[in-house]
């Protein structure tokens, strides 16, 4: 499975049982990581790539900004 099949999954998934706003919030986060990833299959992304990815959306925020988005992907990533 790619990664963007997976996030088709999930979205749709969430716009049947989540609130707008949570549905609107996962799609701005997911958005960035499909434009990154969406041709790629799920096991071919390591550690290594998700640490990239996550450094380059937060650099130059403040700790606190960090920390945010760092809770926002986890989070989404746990209630797949």
């Amino acid at each position: 499975m790619t990664v963007k099949e997976a996030i088709v999954q999930y979205l749709a998934f969430h716009e049947a049982n989540s609130k707008p706003h949570t549905v609107k919030s996962y799609r701005y986060l997911l958005r960035d990581v499909e434009m990154a990833f969406g041709g790629k299959e799920l096991a071919e992304i390591s550690p290594a790539d998700i640490f990239g990815f996550l450094s380059s959306k937060t650099e130059g925020l403040k700790e606190g900004t960090k920390n945010h988005t760092f809770i926002m992907i986890k989070f989404s990533s746990i209630t797949a």
